[in-house]
Parts: C-alpha cells; structure tokens; sequence
C-alpha cells in the first residue's frame, strides 16, 4: 500500500467517520410551498449551462434553504433562456423554461421586452488566433451579447447580473482580496491577453451599457463553480488523483447552490427597492450607486492537494476503486495552440489569494449564510447524490 493510501485511511478514521454519519443532514431536501415576497413579469438567462439551470430550479422548484424565512427571492411570470439552436436545448430541461435560439432575432426581441431581469452567464469567447503576449483589444476576444445586436435589445430600467471570475485579481500571494482590491495589469493598451483580461473588460463594457440604458447592473465574480455534476470527486473517478504535495498555492470556490442562492436574492432586492422607495431609485438610475460587485466563494480557501486528498479519502471510505493515473511534468507554454491549457495551468502553478465573502454574506445570504461554508460539507453533499444516482 502506497503512502497516499496510508495518509487516505488514517485521515478517514480520525476525521471521516466522524463527520460522515451526519452528512445526510447537509443535503439539502425540496419544499415545493414556495414562500416568494416579489414577482416579476420574465427573467432571462443567456447561457443555460450549470449556473443558468441552477437558478432555474431554485425558482420552478424551491429547496428548503432557499424557502426559508430568512431567504426571499423572486418569482417570475416567464424564464426564458438562450441556447444556440433547438438542437442545443437540453433533453432533461424542467417545464415552465422557454428555450429562445440565439440566432432568432425577432423571438430575442419579443422575450427581452417583457423581461425585468437579464443574467448573462455566457463568458467572453478568446480569439484562438491571437498570440498570448498580444496587447488586449476588442478583437482579442468575443462577447456574445456586447459584440452583438443583442446588445441593443436589452430593456431599459431592468435588472442585469453578469458572472464573472474572481481570476480577474490576479496573484496575491496567498493574501485576502476583497472587492475594493486592486485587480490585474495589462489588457486594453499593454500586458499580455488571458481571459481574466477579457473578463475585466467585459465587466467595464456592461458598466457603462448599463448606465446607458438606466439599469441596475451586479457583477458577479465567482470562485471556482462545483456542485452535483462536477467537483473534486467527478475529477478523481474519471481521471485519478495526481496533486503536488509540495504546492501551498490557496485558491477558492463555492458550491453552486449558494452561487444561486445569492444571484436570487439580489434579484428580489431590486424588486423590494423599487417597491420601497421608487422615487430614491429613479434617482440613482444610470449613476455609479446602481452598479455593484460581488464575490461569490465560500469560507475556506485551500491547497488543490488538500482538497483531492479529503475527496479521495470519501470515495475511499465508500468503497470506491479509484483509477490510477501516472505522475506528469506541468510545463506552462505560450504556444497559441495550447492557450486554454496553458492558462490553466499557470493560474494554477502562479496565482494564489483568498477570497473574501463577507459583502455576500452581509447583503446576499443573512443570517441563513452559506449553505455549504467549506468545501467538506460541499463534497459530502455532493457523494451522497453521486451514491443516490449510481442506486437508482
């Protein structure tokens, strides 16, 4: 037995078996008797991947986090979201979504009218064929709304959110950032492209989009998205666990049930001002106070390695054989070939930092907080819906 299994089996008899009995309670069970305070006439949602049809089912089906007292969210009259053709559109997509293709114009615009809030969920797409260590410009990379006529068929007054990531403050040597922190250099007119420059531009465009057109605009940039189709866990059963003790880089994430938990409740914050004093918000149309950031994560950054090892260490106690998969040098490279790779892999090896979550908790979340605070309760979560699934 190798020293990984022995540091596995020793960490599953002194911390697993003692939390494990009580991960039951940390999924959460559904309440169909929503206990909604606002209600909207249409939401729309371009990009219905993980986030987009997570909103959508804390909205057709409330869990019992989301419907609890100390949680209000919004209900709307119709949920639109966009997919690239018909032949995009999910097969195991809930009722009550109607499925708009991207490309059709006139159906874009007829569901945008009615529509009080637009989420934009779709990140800015890299020109393949722009080398790394060339300056960013608007032709570096893509926007599927901005850089399109969409753009102008978004309603006036209405409520934006755009997910964006919390890559865009770049290294901080293992620091805490919060959202008044300083974020990377280089971009438009110096430095090299990423797509964390590209996010930051995007987040800049829709800025002044937003106080062009009157509306409310929240940005919201996310930790590392996991959840009940794809986490640590998903990773170790396809391809093995291959961590490097030796790296103490910090990085966070958040499970994406809170990442649709606070999306919500900004939501319904918006309908609840402008119920509450519509005059003061007129008043701040279009201005900088109608323009916020958020950072989505959750309370406890960590190490990959230490994430993977208490991921392993479940799947171990469980009983699962796990895949073996042989060590690999990482080489980051500049080639253009390879940008996403390469990216990724020197965001992993280079930039390190903590995200602080207090203005999301303070704002978003209450005094519920987050529904799954580490990446523990996450994890153990998400194996009891990977048992449940792999039973049925």
């Amino acid at each position: 037995m190798s020293s990984f299994h022995i540091h596995c089996w020793l960490y599953y008899y002194f911390i697993i078996r003692l939390t494990y009995s009580e991960s039951l309670s940390v999924l959460p069970s559904y309440d169909h008797t929503p206990r909604r305070t606002n209600h909207f006439p249409g939401l729309f949602i371009f990009g219905y991947g993980n986030v987009g049809s997570a909103i959508c089912r804390n909205i057709l089906f409330p869990t019992t986090d989301l419907s609890a007292p100390s949680t209000s969210y919004p209900a709307f009259t119709h949920i639109y979201a966009s997919a690239r053709s018909i032949n995009n559109i999910p097969l195991e997509s809930p009722t009550g979504i109607t499925f708009v293709s991207i490309t059709d114009t006139a159906q874009l615009e007829s569901c945008l009218s009615t529509s009080s809030h637009i989420l934009i969920t779709i990140p800015p797409m890299m020109n393949e064929n722009i080398p790394l260590n060339t300056n960013l410009t608007h032709n570096s990379y893509k926007d599927a709304i901005l850089d399109s006529d969409i753009s102008n068929m978004i309603p006036s007054s209405s409520w934006i959110g755009f997910l964006s990531t919390t890559g865009v403050y770049g290294n901080h040597d293992n620091e805490w950032v919060d959202e008044s922190n300083t974020t990377i250099q280089g971009g438009v007119g110096g430095g090299t492209v990423t797509k964390a420059h590209a996010f930051l531009d995007v987040e800049q465009r829709w800025k002044k989009k937003a106080m062009s057109i009157h509306a409310t605009l929240r940005i919201f940039r996310c930790a590392g998205i996991y959840g009940n189709h794809a986490s640590a866990l998903h990773t170790i059963l396809k391809t093995g666990f291959h961590e490097d003790p030796k790296s103490q880089v910090l990085t966070s994430r958040i499970h994406i049930q809170d990442v649709a938990r606070a999306i919500l409740t900004s939501m319904n914050q918006y309908n609840r001002d402008t119920h509450r004093d519509i005059d003061m918000l007129s008043s701040q149309l279009g201005s900088e106070e109608n323009y916020d950031i958020y950072n989505l994560s959750d309370d406890e950054p960590a190490s990959r390695y230490d994430v993977f090892t208490y991921a392993s260490t479940l799947l171990l106690s469980q009983g699962w054989v796990l895949p073996t998969r042989n060590a690999t040098t990482i080489t980051v490279t500049t080639n253009t070939t390879l940008v996403k790779t390469s990216e990724r892999q020197k965001r992993r090896l280079q930039e390190s930092k903590r995200v602080m979550n207090k203005k999301m908790k303070d704002q978003l979340l209450g005094n519920q907080g987050l529904t799954y605070k580490t990446y523990r309760e996450g994890l153990l979560s998400i194996l009891q819906y990977i048992r449940h699934q792999s039973i049925s």
